[in-house]
């Protein structure tokens, strides 16, 4: 399926984040204009409640990063194993995000390369849109550097690049599921909301280079495959299988 293109060149996933009008937002996320926002008098207590599955896919993520630079170069077994492979090349994992979900609700697809973290989760509760996220952890279990950690909820602005097409400056919800002052329990999340999960799941193509620069710098970069696949599975866990 061939990419809609705006007049500006970005890719219809970006235009799906760029001209959302927001209606509702997932809890601990308030409308402001045409984006979701932190709320600042909840906190990040919804969000994390909501999300608390997707943190503890994180949280095995981050233990897989410190394993795999433990055994590097020293255990070859292990280093041709299936899951040091799909660790490598990328794999996919398809989980409700919120333990409290019903079927068919918080869907998730997350594809996890070496760290580098891109999650499509459909809706769940009184949210009716869809969430494309973002992670690196691989930047944050090596002390950090360039993927920001926020000190509370809040926006960031930064540029989106989605394969050869025109790059689009873009607000998103910036939060941290990590225990708060827990010093390497860091679990940061760029999220953009997406108005229907109808609408994210048309732009799934097989393969996808996503970017995502701030203040200069390329913050992240994964590329995800066999998104055929991860549609289908998408697609059954919306009908409630």
């Amino acid at each position: 399926m061939k990419y809609v293109i705006s007049i500006l060149g970005a890719s219809f996933f970006t235009l799906l984040i760029t001209t959302h009008a927001s209606a509702n937002c997932p809890g601990g996320m308030v409308a402001q204009g045409t984006n979701c926002v932190a709320d600042h008098k909840e906190k990040t207590a919804a969000a994390d409640s909501n999300f608390d599955v997707l943190g503890g896919i994180m949280d095995t993520s981050k233990k897989e990063i410190n394993v795999k630079e433990a055994i590097d170069g020293n255990v070859k077994n292990a280093l041709e194993s299936a899951e040091y492979k799909a660790w490598e090349q990328g794999s996919w994992e398809f989980f409700q995000a919120s333990s409290k979900a019903k079927k068919g609700e918080y869907c998730t697809a997350l594809f996890n390369k070496q760290g580098n973290i891109v999650a499509l989760m459909g809706p769940g509760g009184s949210y009716k849109g869809a969430l494309l996220a973002f992670s690196n952890l691989a930047d944050t279990a090596n002390g950090g550097g360039k993927f920001p950690i926020p000190e509370k909820p809040g926006t960031i602005e930064l540029t989106l690049y989605q394969n050869a097409d025109q790059p689009a400056k873009v607000k998103a919800f910036h939060w941290d599921l990590g225990q708060e002052d827990l010093v390497g329990d860091e679990k940061p999340l760029i999220v953009f909301a997406v108005p229907t999960i109808e609408a994210a799941l048309e732009t799934m193509e097989e393969k996808i280079n996503f970017r995502l620069e701030y203040n200069g710098d390329i913050i992240e970069q994964v590329e995800w495959h066999s998104g055929q696949m991860a549609k289908q599975k998408l697609l059954a866990c919306l009908k409630g299988n």
